[in-house]
This record gives structure tokens, sequence and C-alpha cells, in this order.
């Protein structure tokens, strides 16, 4: 699907990566350098503090691959808590059959993790890694998902009891 944002035209893709549904865009022409842009953890497309403004700027000069991080977005969550290397190895089976040659890879706050983890994993897979006010601290688990991910179990724990008024 192509959604015209001033001159130039994002394409809307989705596939399936490790039973994950996962959505990105591409703008751009194909023919120039390509660059991966990996969104932060608030990412919004529209609005004025939206990526589109800044990937269709970048699209001048690159022809950018702009995925939705799993469990961001439109982007189906993972079933565990995942660090930024399973993030970055989700990435790799995304990009590996789009054919990139040698991207540069930028990532902007919690893309910049998973950029950093998919330069540390992937090296000959890049031409250049760009941070832009990127996460890059060592924390496997995002602590709100793993709350989130307790609390379920309690409350299904609670209401399969046989005291439970739900039964």
């Amino acid at each position: 699907m192509n959604v015209a944002l001033g001159f130039d035209m994002f394409t809307e893709h989705k596939t399936i990566v490790d039973g994950l549904e996962v959505y990105y865009r591409t703008v751009g022409n194909a023919t120039k350098q390509h660059l991966v842009f990996l969104h932060g953890w608030g990412a919004r497309s529209k609005g004025p503090l939206g990526s589109n403004k800044v990937i269709l700027e970048l699209s001048k000069y690159f022809y950018i691959v702009a995925p939705e991080h799993p469990g961001l977005v439109r982007s189906t969550p993972p079933q565990e808590i995942w660090g930024f290397d399973e993030f970055a190895h989700s990435l790799h089976k995304l990009l590996r059959p789009l054919n990139l040659q040698h991207p540069i890879v930028m990532g902007q706050s919690f893309g910049g993790g998973v950029a950093s983890a998919y330069a540390k994993l992937y090296p000959e897979e890049i031409r250049t890694l760009i941070l832009v006010d990127s996460v890059t601290n060592r924390r496997t688990y995002n602590l709100y998902r793993k709350c989130f991910k307790l609390w379920c179990q309690l409350f299904l724990f609670l209401t399969a009891s046989r005291w439970s008024p739900y039964n």
C-alpha cells in the first residue's frame, strides 16, 4: 500500500518473522545508498515528533527501510521478554530477504540499542552505524513488560482457583 506524503511515497509492507507480524515502510529511490531507520520506543509516524518527517528528509539522499520493532506500533509482540540481541536477530531475519547492499543502520533512542546489537552481531552486513540519542545500556529486559507478565500470571492463577467466583 502506498501512502502519499509530500512528493514522496511510503510503501507499507507486512511480513512474518519467527511467527510474528512485522510491519515496515520503504521510501526513496532503491538505486541510492540503502539506510535502515530504527525508531525509538515511543515511535509515532505522524505529528510534530513523528518519524515520517525525518524519513522523508532522509529519502532525498537514501533508500529507506523503516521497520517497526516487534511489540511496538503495529508489529506483534514476542511471547517472552527480549533484550537488544533478540531484537537484532529478528531485524536480521527481516532484512536478509530484502537484499540490501551494505546499508547504513541508523538507530534513534531504543532503536539505537537495537542498531548497536545488530552491528555487534552482524558487522559484515552493514556499512556504517549511526546512533541518535541512543539507548545502549545492557538492560536485558523491559521492567514494565516483566511486571505486566507477572500480574497477568497472578491474575490467571487467582481466577483459576476453585475459590474464585469467576469459575
